[in-house]
């Protein structure tokens, strides 16, 4: 729990990134955090007796170190969106509104979260904890790579077939996939 905002930031300056048009550069974050998470999670749960603390210590640092992505894009000249001073604030209602809906997803993925966790360590313990932890990053990293591909399906079938195959590739890429 005290390590959500880290985790928090880090997806939301993801999905700048996105908005960026620079969704490699996000691929990475979230690649690296779960490389580092992945070994971490190794390192702290085989050769220390901190059990799961290890596990969420390893989250927490793969995501923060990961922000290393963010820090060198926020100080390139390739960035589009420049930080200014807020002169008033009539537009951040608007924004809270049009937020509105992120927001709401995100509280509920962090009481699924919260939940799902309360139930692994009530019923299987640490050990279960820390093996899901594994499966779980393991399986966003295999999450990352099929959305990949059936994201460029789209725009290959486009280009080649044009329109009107588009969605008939998009929804055979989807059932071979999944």
């Amino acid at each position: 729990m005290l390590g959500a905002p880290v985790i928090g930031v880090g997806l939301l300056m993801s999905s700048f990134l996105g908005v960026e048009n620079h969704p490699g550069l996000a691929s990475v974050y979230l690649i690296i955090s779960n490389v580092i998470n992945l070994i971490l999670d190794y390192i702290l749960l085989k050769f220390t007796n901190i059990g799961i603390a290890g596990a969420a210590l390893s989250t927490v640092a793969g995501f923060l170190l990961g922000m290393v992505v963010f820090i060198l894009y926020i100080r390139s000249p390739k960035r589009m969106i420049t930080f200014v001073r807020i002169q008033s604030f009539a537009h951040l209602k608007e924004a809270f509104i049009s937020g509105d809906p992120v927001f709401v997803f995100m509280i509920m993925t962090t009481i699924k979260s919260f939940g799902l966790n309360e139930i692994i360590i009530r019923f299987i313990g640490d050990g279960g904890m820390a093996v899901y932890t594994v499966c779980d990053n393991v399986l966003m990293i295999v999450e990352m790579i099929t959305a990949g591909i059936i994201g460029v399906i789209p725009n290959i079938a486009g280009i080649l077939f044009g329109k009107r195959i588009t969605s008939v590739s998009v929804r055979c890429a989807k059932g071979f996939l999944y």
